[in-house]
């Protein structure tokens, strides 16, 4: 396991978080009020989660055979990829965007406000840089390297890994993690929501990355210290912009892997 980058760089970043959030004046938000919802609803949100994971597979099958990842060379992506993985994102979301119609929840219940919304955002934009100038560092990129390096491909990873990080942290951060905390508590809803989140990833890493399940277990796993991070940032901010911005930073700083 590398340890440096998944359990020192997300702990590194959580200070990070802390201290920003006070200079931008962030008080921790409270948990999420929700009015109208009980938790004999919950169960909705695991049928939902079960759905989704449905509509995940098929949709990596497709993802698959569109040759996203191909065996050899890089990844490329494209015009196509893109519109297919804004498709895949907006599939994922549909159980639970269901489900807000059908209780007539609002739009902040799931957070997405304006309130602090530029905080945040700069919030996790810095956060967001911090880690790719790091992960690029330790790995021995220069500057002058990951400039050379940058061409289109980037560009269109952009827009692809925003809408990875916008539909994720919308499902788990935005509606599933403040309807765990208003089951189980502030801090136990945090936990459990973001071990879901780390999870959910063992089909994508089995149907794209190929591992067999034991190594995708292994690395879903490591995936928890990131999802407790964007936990954090939620609940610091109120909102899900800031762990949409490094979600998607740190999914489109592995373009410079070839991944």
């Amino acid at each position: 396991m590398d340890w440096i980058g998944v359990v020192v760089i997300p702990l590194g970043l959580a200070g990070l978080v802390y201290i920003l959030g006070k200079v931008f004046g962030l008080h921790e938000a409270q948990s999420t009020r929700l009015s109208g919802f009980d938790r004999h609803k919950l169960l909705l949100i695991w049928i939902a989660l079960l759905v989704q994971v449905f509509i995940a597979i098929a949709a990596l099958y497709a993802l698959r055979h569109s040759g996203l990842k191909s065996s050899e060379g890089p990844v490329l992506y494209t015009p196509g990829k893109l519109l297919l993985q804004f498709s895949m994102s907006v599939l994922i979301m549909v159980p639970f965007l269901t489900i807000k119609w059908k209780l007539r929840e609002s739009w902040s219940s799931t957070g997405v406000s304006r309130e602090g919304s530029g905080k945040a955002l700069l919030l996790g934009f810095a956060a967001a840089l911090a880690y790719i100038v790091v992960d690029l560092w330790r790995n021995g990129f220069s500057f002058r390297q990951a400039w050379d390096m940058f061409d289109m491909n980037f560009v269109w990873a952009l827009p692809l890994y925003a809408a990875v990080g916008f539909s994720e942290e919308w499902i788990f951060r935005g509606y599933v993690q403040p309807r765990f905390e208003f089951w189980l508590g502030r801090i136990p809803g945090w936990l459990l929501a973001s071990l879901v989140m780390a999870f959910i990833h063992v089909p994508q890493r089995i149907l794209i990355g190929g591992m067999p399940m034991n190594d995708a277990l292994l690395s879903s796993l490591e995936l928890l210290p990131i999802s407790l991070l964007l936990g954090y940032m939620r609940m610091r901010t109120g909102t899900i912009w800031a762990p949409v911005v490094l979600h998607a930073g740190v999914d489109w700083e592995l373009v410079f892997f070839g991944i």
